[in-house]
């Protein structure tokens, strides 16, 4: 059981990471069971998995910790919002969690791309090929840049056929 903090039941930015948000104020905490995702999925007997999108409000790495085993057997291709820092004062401990986040998905042979989208973010224009998360403060000018396409090395063909990568 972990404590996930809101500020209300339609919250969009609640999270199980603790004082994310400094500036913001969760009213309630919720305490909700976790479980790895390693060990849930053998038991709903799902043989594949092509794609998974995860936005978790900063709780990335831990999701990804979670999922270390379908990583490097089945290789989904995954969309993934990773967060930037939401005040100066966080951003050490944003580039930390980041820094880790890209190193586990380098160990398990995933290539990161920064999804590049168009002015009104309706539509992807390109992806972008990175090794670190920018190291920045999110606003709501920059916050459609914080949404990121990771995809196993062996499968870059299918992005490459598919779309303009930079």
């Amino acid at each position: 059981m972990i404590s996930f903090d809101i500020g209300n039941e339609a919250d969009q930015s609640g999270t199980v990471v603790q004082n994310l948000r400094p500036a913001e104020t969760h009213k309630t905490k919720v305490f909700i069971p976790v479980f790895k995702f390693d060990e849930v999925l053998p038991k709903i007997n799902v043989k594949n998995i092509s794609l998974i999108k995860i936005n978790v409000e900063g709780a990335e790495l831990e999701v990804l910790y979670g999922m270390e085993k379908v990583l490097k057997e089945l290789k989904p291709i995954k969309i993934c919002e990773i967060l930037w820092a939401h005040n100066n004062q966080k951003l050490l401990d944003c580039k930390k969690r980041n820094d880790s986040t890209i190193k586990t998905l380098s160990d398990s042979n995933y290539l990161i791309y920064q999804i590049i989208k168009s002015a009104d973010a309706n539509l992807v224009e390109s992806f972008k090929k990175i090794s670190t998360i920018e190291n920045t403060v999110y606003t709501e000018e920059n916050r459609e840049l914080c949404d990121y396409l990771l995809i196993y090395s062996e499968e870059l063909q299918v992005l490459e056929d598919n779309f303009t990568t930079i």
